[in-house]
C-alpha cells in the first residue's frame, strides 16, 4: 500500500530518533530523501503506464517486428526506455526532482548501415521537474505547468509511435 508509505517513514524516523536519543529541533516535512523516493516512485509509475500502453498497442499490432518494447535501464533505480525500430525514448532521473525525456536513434553502422562513427541522433530533449505545492504536495511539471500522468503518457507514447514508425 504505497499511498500510505509516508506513515511508515514517519514511524521509522521517530523510532530511529528514540533509539539514538536524539531531539530534532529542525522539523523538515519534505527531506531530500523523500524527494528521491518520490522521483523513483513517479518513474516506476510512468514505466508501468507505458508498459500497459505498449501491451494494448502490441495487442492490436500483430506484426512482432513493429511492436514496442519497454526496457529498464541497467545500473539505475528506475530509468527506462521505449524501443522500436532502432528508436529509443528514454526517461532518466538526472537528480531528485528532475527527469529528462530524450530520444535517440541507434547508429545504423552497428546494424549494417553506412553511417560509420555518427553519434545517435536526438530529436527530443525535455525536462520534467518536481515542485512543492500546497501542504508540501509534490507536483510534477512540464514547462512550469502541472500535468496528469495520463496526459504525459498519451503525449510521449503518440510522439514515439510517429518517430519510430518509419525506421
Amino acid at each position: 500500500m504505497e499511498k500510505l508509505d509516508w506513515i511508515k517513514d514517519l514511524l521509522l524516523e521517530e523510532q530511529d530518533k528514540e533509539v539514538k536519543g536524539l531531539v530534532d529541533l529542525n522539523i523538515d516535512t519534505q527531506p531530500a530523501t523523500s524527494l528521491k523516493k518520490a522521483s523513483i516512485y513517479f518513474l516506476r509509475s510512468l514505466k508501468q503506464s507505458f508498459t500497459e500502453a505498449a501491451e494494448i498497442y502490441n495487442g492490436f499490432r500483430q506484426n512482432v517486428s513493429n511492436q514496442i518494447k519497454v526496457y529498464g535501464v541497467s545500473k539505475t533505480d528506475s530509468d527506462f526506455m521505449l524501443f522500436r525500430n532502432n528508436v529509443q525514448l528514454i526517461f532518466a532521473l538526472r537528480e531528485p526532482g528532475l527527469i529528462q525525456v530524450y530520444s535517440s536513434q541507434l547508429n545504423t553502422a552497428l546494424v549494417g548501415g553506412s553511417e560509420q562513427g555518427a553519434p545517435p541522433a536526438s530529436i527530443l530533449n525535455h525536462s520534467i521537474r518536481a515542485r512543492m505545492g500546497a501542504y508540501d504536495e509534490l507536483q510534477w511539471t512540464f514547462k512550469g505547468e502541472v500535468f496528469h500522468l495520463e496526459s504525459l503518457v498519451r503525449y510521449y507514447f503518440s510522439i514515439f509511435i510517429r518517430m519510430s514508425a518509419n525506421h
